[in-house]
């Protein structure tokens, strides 16, 4: 017990919650992201009033606890990296409360869109449904995104933060919203194989290929983006020392314009074994979809999600934010972080309750296991939406 102790010192624990972090990302992605998607898609695989409704409920029973791992995030944020918070929360105000925003509409349009038959009310609701999914998709790939490009932020001599409204125009912030929306439609597709049968199934298998390789087209413009636009850092500075983001110096290394054209598309280095690595695991993903093995694909597309948010933790590694106005004021894995006593009682609160959420979590989907059709809207017509 002693060696485990000694083993989790005040640099151990930071990089054990910079990587808890990042599951906590992939766990909101990889739940969330589905829901997300099938309402993405609603407009474009169900006809019918009755197809709607398919769809809907193919997430009714799990949508609300998927969000856990979306709270969980943002509470491991504030609690184990408080600056981080303080700056995201602030500059990426706008797209966040437009997540909020879209978390309280999804559940008014299930409630309210089977309180009347009208084709017209109907709609409206599916129209907000829509939105609810689209929102909080490309916010998500916009804060992502911001996190390579950094935000306008610095502190003074008294370490307050002075922070000013971002651009969110940006090429690589545009490009990850979109890549977002893309990765979740795909996600909820795939759910949607598992979930449903006859015309809607065929609907959506229509559409999952061309999805698939539009997102290997939107990463692969990503990472040229990345690579042609944004610069590489070198940080210098102690890992054990105390939060205080002053106490480094950082060096920017911009791409020489001589560069620029050979380096337009990813193909070296690091961005080449990527998109390499995430069109192998597409294809994968599409000859499963040919084969019928849906959870397989399903299963294999969240490693999609994994690549990309792991992608962007570590593209700047030690750096967390970088700030664009003040490169040295960026926040960094060594110098945002709560107190070392604070991170390893959390550590110990971490370990008991992940474990209960997913072992909880696996049993709800074990439960309601099982596909949504016609048939199944009649047997569940008193708790259907």
């Amino acid at each position: 017990m002693d060696q485990i102790l000694a083993l989790l010192d005040y640099q151990a624990l930071r990089v054990i919650w910079f990587v808890l972090l990042g599951v906590l990302f992939w766990g909101f992605a990889l739940t969330d992201g589905f829901d997300l998607g099938v309402g993405l898609l609603l407009p474009f695989v169900a006809q019918k009033d009755s197809e709607r409704r398919i769809l809907i409920n193919t997430i009714a029973p799990v949508w609300e606890g998927n969000q856990v791992w979306l709270i969980l995030s943002a509470g491991a944020i504030f609690a184990a990296w408080p600056t981080v918070y303080a700056v995201l929360f602030t500059g990426l105000y706008l797209p966040l409360i437009g997540v909020l925003f879209a978390i309280m509409l999804r559940p008014v349009g299930f409630k309210y869109r089977s309180k009347m038959p009208s084709p017209v009310w109907r709609g409206f609701w599916d129209g907000c449904l829509f939105v609810a999914g689209l929102l909080p998709a490309s916010s998500f790939g916009i804060v992502l995104g911001a996190l390579l490009c950094g935000l306008p932020f610095h502190f003074n001599s008294e370490l307050r933060l002075e922070i000013t409204s971002p651009s969110l125009t940006h090429p690589v912030i545009v490009s990850s919203a979109i890549l977002w929306v893309f990765l979740c439609g795909c996600h909820g597709g795939l759910y949607l194989l598992m979930k449903t049968s006859d015309v809607v199934q065929s609907r959506v298998r229509g559409i999952i290929l061309p999805g698939l390789w539009g997102t290997n087209i939107v990463f692969c413009v990503f990472l040229s983006l990345w690579k042609t636009m944004i610069p590489k850092t070198l940080v210098l500075q102690v890992t054990d020392g105390p939060s205080n983001p002053l106490l480094k110096e950082v060096a920017l290394y911009a791409p020489h314009v001589s560069q620029v054209l050979t380096d337009a598309l990813p193909l070296s280095g690091s961005a080449l074994f990527l998109w390499s690595l995430f069109v192998g695991v597409s294809l994968l993903i599409a000859s499963f979809i040919r084969r019928g093995l849906y959870g397989w694909a399903f299963g294999f597309h969240g490693f999609l999600l994994a690549l990309v948010i792991g992608f962007v933790g570590l593209s700047h590694f030690p750096i967390i934010v970088p700030s664009s106005t003040h490169p040295g004021h960026s926040l960094t894995v060594w110098d945002a972080s709560s107190s070392e006593m604070s991170l390893f009682f959390m550590l110990i609160a971490a370990l008991i309750f992940v474990p209960i959420i997913i072992t909880y979590t696996t049993w709800v989907y074990r439960v309601m296991r099982g596909r949504v059709d016609s048939q199944w809207l009649k047997d569940n017509a008193d708790k259907a939406y």
